[in-house]
């Protein structure tokens, strides 16, 4: 397949893309810079200039293609309302075509849920308004396979692996290299859902084949308390595992606005995705590529 894939440089889409090129499918990655079609090009990918605030010329590439991935979601500054407009540009030029159209969203619209447990089922009101948003853009997604577009949504953990990890994991180290202190919000039971980069580009894989229009699938291969993991950081940074507890205003100030997302959150089951895509995860759990040095210079 020839396949149109943003973020093809991104952490996400380069391993969704070296996935994809592995099985012999044909990429074409939106370059946003100079840099980027550089680094395409060195790849053996062919390029598309353009730019997710710019969609106009969309309908002349999407004619070329026979499936869209898209991982540039909410780059490089978080979801915004051209992101909402990207979206709608994607499926208008796609409309009818019955081509996939695989979107990346998030497991941060469970923010602000009381529940413990959630799946893809679970009514979604964020209380965080670039969540809100992107529940929104969800929706315009879902109602393409309404249009004659094959559109469903992945909607991974927090991402690690590949040696630098995802900004989570990045952050957490960076906070604790001073001192080599782990951190955690309150009594540290919070249970955190994250996902191996491997994994997902395995996931997107199944998608692209098993995928049902319609659809949205979370994507997790481990979950951890907030705790242990703090822990795991200390000793990835050479510290002897030594933690302290914060307060949700304290951990705002150390980890900046993403610890919005830490206070609180369910267990996210998996099931759709092990049953319909027939994915599981293979790759090292985070909690062993933080102790086994793998992770410890991010």
């Amino acid at each position: 397949m020839r396949i149109f894939v943003t973020g093809a440089t991104g952490y996400v889409g380069g391993a969704v893309v070296q996935k994809l090129v592995a099985q012999g499918h044909k990429i074409v990655g939106l370059a946003r810079s100079e840099q980027s079609a550089k680094l395409m090009s060195a790849k053996g990918l062919d390029i598309y200039a353009g730019d997710i605030s710019q969609p106009q010329d969309l309908p002349g590439i999407l004619s070329t293609v026979d499936a869209v991935i898209h991982t540039a979601v909410g780059l490089p500054r978080g979801v915004t309302e051209a992101d909402a407009v990207f979206a709608e540009a994607l499926i208008d030029g796609l409309e009818g075509t019955g081509k996939p159209l695989i979107f990346t969203s998030g497991l941060g619209v469970y923010a602000g849920t009381t529940a413990h447990y959630v799946d893809e089922s679970t009514q979604l009101s964020p209380a965080i308004p670039m969540q809100a948003l992107r529940v929104r853009i969800e929706n315009t997604v879902l109602a393409a396979s309404k249009r004659g577009v094959r559109s469903l949504i992945l909607r991974p953990g927090h991402v690690y692996g590949q040696a630098t990890g995802g900004i989570f994991v990045r952050t957490l180290i960076a906070s604790a290299k001073p001192t080599g202190i782990g951190s955690y919000i309150g009594d540290g039971t919070t249970p955190i859902s994250v996902v191996h980069i491997e994994d997902i580009a395995e996931a997107f894989v199944a998608a692209l084949e098993l995928g049902q229009a319609g659809t949205v699938y979370n994507l997790v291969s481990e979950t951890v308390f907030m705790r242990e993991l703090a822990e795991a950081v200390s000793i990835a940074v050479g510290g002897a595992g030594n933690t302290q507890s914060l307060t949700v205003e304290q951990a705002q100030q150390l980890w900046g606005p993403i610890a919005a997302l830490y206070g609180s959150s369910p267990i996210v089951s998996t099931l759709r995705a092990v049953s319909q895509l027939r994915w599981t995860a293979v790759a090292p759990g985070l909690l062993f590529e933080l102790t086994n040095a793998s992770l410890s210079q991010t």
